[in-house]
């Protein structure tokens, strides 16, 4: 099998220990590196603790059902997720789509066409970051080199101070909450540290905003997170 998911990192939340182990090895064979939950609550459990490139999440779990580990995922992250069920009714297809998730699969699958819609979501997920760089008359923020350029002039931020800006230029126009931003900048593990946020946000606003006590670009939105307003 082609090394098609090569470096990815996979979480396959699934309760069949049979099919979640044809499911490491098919993956691991392809080049990812895979991690396994047998229950919602451990799935959400390593999601936090290893924030995967994709997701493989099966609806009937015991405890916590894949449609709130889907929900769970959705406050916090944008992550692929592919549904991989045995539930083929039209309802059930057109919840999991609307619910968030990237693709939904039906069992039994040939482990080569698994293979190749998890890597068609991954494509969609790197052209959606790539599509995301940022540009007006004063500011400029390239995603891909993780560079920023204040007009023209290239502007030095720290990784953490970059990888917030990042997030929220990715959901420019909308409301990025703390915990969203905590878990994809920091890690699951700081989703209690609001005040990180606070300090980097203000950081950020004295490197990239005409006058940092009225923000433009960094927009607080009070008691839930911040927002990046465009400018052109």
């Amino acid at each position: 099998m082609a090394a098609n998911l090569k470096s990815y990192n996979i979480l396959v939340i699934e309760d069949d220990e049979m099919l979640s182990e044809v499911m490491l090895v098919t993956f691991e064979l392809a080049g990812a590196m895979v991690r396994v939950a047998h229950s919602g609550e451990t799935g959400l459990q390593l999601f936090h603790e290893m924030n995967p490139d994709l997701v493989v999440l099966d609806v009937r779990l015991p405890g916590i059902t894949g449609w709130d580990v889907l929900k769970f995922i959705r406050i916090v992250s944008n992550t692929p997720v592919v549904m991989l069920t045995t539930m083929r009714e039209d309802q059930d297809q057109i919840k999991g789509l609307t619910g968030g998730a990237d693709a939904y699969l039906t069992k039994p699958f040939s482990a080569e066409v698994l293979v190749a819609q998890l890597e068609a979501v991954l494509r969609r997920a790197k052209r959606d970051h790539e599509d995301h760089d940022y540009e007006d008359d004063y500011l400029r923020v390239n995603l891909g080199t993780e560079q920023l350029f204040i007009q023209g002039i290239r502007c030095d931020l720290t990784g953490t101070e970059f990888k917030l800006l990042a997030f929220l230029v990715r959901h420019a126009g909308q409301i990025c909450t703390y915990d969203q931003i905590l878990g994809n900048v920091w890690g699951w593990e700081y989703r209690d540290n609001v005040d990180y946020v606070h300090v980097h946000a203000s950081n950020l606003r004295r490197k990239i905003e005409h006058n940092p006590r009225d923000p433009i670009y960094i927009v607080t939105e009070r008691g839930v997170g911040y927002r990046f307003e465009p400018q052109k």
